[in-house]
């Protein structure tokens, strides 16, 4: 498929040439997301815990016990374990 390229800084604008059955299938998928403003949206949850539980486990785990890693996550997320 080719389309304009687009930066950060100026989003892509030109026409789309779809060049086969599934090119065009694409393309309108994505001029329907493009109006309903769904393209490039991106949603940030606002207490990404699964992320910091990732984190803790990969850097503590092999140098503590579970107990001392559910104390460290319940004072970094400040609940109770």
């Amino acid at each position: 498929m080719s389309a304009a390229r687009a930066t950060r800084e100026r989003p892509a604008e030109g026409p789309v040439f779809p060049l086969t059955r599934d090119d065009l299938i694409e393309c309108a998928a994505m001029v329907r997301a493009v109006k309903d403003g769904e393209l490039d949206r991106v949603l940030i949850p606002d207490k990404p815990l699964d992320v910091l539980a990732q984190q803790i486990v990969a850097e503590r785990l092999p140098r503590m016990d579970e107990e001392a890693l559910f104390d460290l996550f319940a004072a970094l997320t400040h609940t109770a374990v």
